[in-house]
């Protein structure tokens, strides 16, 4: 296997990451979120709930950003490759 094919490999595998999951996952806490205010309204049960979710939601932003560090690196190395 060639550096450039390498470096190719490389790319391909950086755009495999699944940051667009994490998105997803995002999105359906927004709408669990909304469905637990509008079944439970301003209550204890629903305080309770609601940040449960948000502490959900600041994990996954971690995920998000360290996959997109991740990409960057892997990204890098790409083109370290194809620079020779």
């Amino acid at each position: 296997m060639t550096i450039q094919d390498q470096a190719q490999q490389l790319l391909g595998l950086a755009e495999q990451l699944p940051t667009a999951h994490v998105q997803g996952l995002l999105n359906e806490l927004v709408n669990v979120q909304a469905q637990v205010a509008g079944i439970l309204g301003d209550t204890s049960s629903a305080n309770s709930i609601q940040n449960a979710i948000s502490r959900s939601q600041g994990l996954l932003n971690d995920v998000g950003s360290s996959l997109e560090q991740l990409r960057q690196e892997i990204q890098s190395a790409a083109q370290h490759h194809m620079r020779g």
